[in-house]
């Protein structure tokens, strides 16, 4: 038995394909993804991005996050979210590496829809952004900041932020510890 896969390469049927997938829901997220090998097989053919963009918003909504991720990483190009367009990276080895159908249709490996599942880990700007958001609120609002700093609420919480940061510090030179 042979592991290789049929890929559709006409354009309208693949696009057709995707329209109709993309109406059906949850069930079909691993269909989704190998007709899907089709729209990455014109991009590396011809580079054309069209059909790996038509692939994401003929999706449902709570799709395309992980979707638009996965899509970047498999073929190396960037999101305009601005033009909800594809585009390709200066420096991308898509079109010139060897066409790999097989690694864009395991599901059991490389699904588009366990993208976010893999990622737990925290970004590294997340915890500066979520502090200066909470900064720049603060100095918005001084008013009503000042009329609420005494609250027992406020004090917990802020207790609460300051013993989470210092365990994270103290984990983290731990770390550095053990490296060094």
């Amino acid at each position: 038995m042979s592991n290789e896969i049929k890929i559709e390469k006409t354009a309208s049927k693949v696009k057709s394909a995707l329209t109709a997938n993309g109406k059906k829901g949850k069930q079909v997220q691993v269909d989704h993804q190998i007709i899907m090998v089709g729209a990455f097989y014109h991009a590396h053919a011809d580079g054309n991005l069209d059909l790996l963009r038509h692939a994401v918003m003929v999706s449902p909504a709570n799709w395309r996050k992980p979707m638009i991720k996965w899509i970047c990483e498999q073929a190396n190009v960037a999101w305009d979210n601005g033009k909800s367009v594809f585009k390709w990276k200066v420096v991308s080895t898509f079109r010139t590496d060897p066409f790999d159908a097989n690694h864009l249709a395991n599901t059991e490996s490389n699904a588009w829809f366990n993208v976010e599942k893999a990622d737990s880990e925290v970004p590294e700007w997340l915890i500066a952004k979520v502090l200066n958001s909470v900064t720049a609120k603060l100095q918005k609002n001084e008013d009503d900041a000042v009329s609420q700093i005494q609250d027992s609420d406020v004090q917990k919480a802020y207790k609460g932020l300051q013993d989470e940061m210092n365990r994270i510090k103290k984990m983290s030179m731990k770390g550095a510890q053990k490296a060094a």
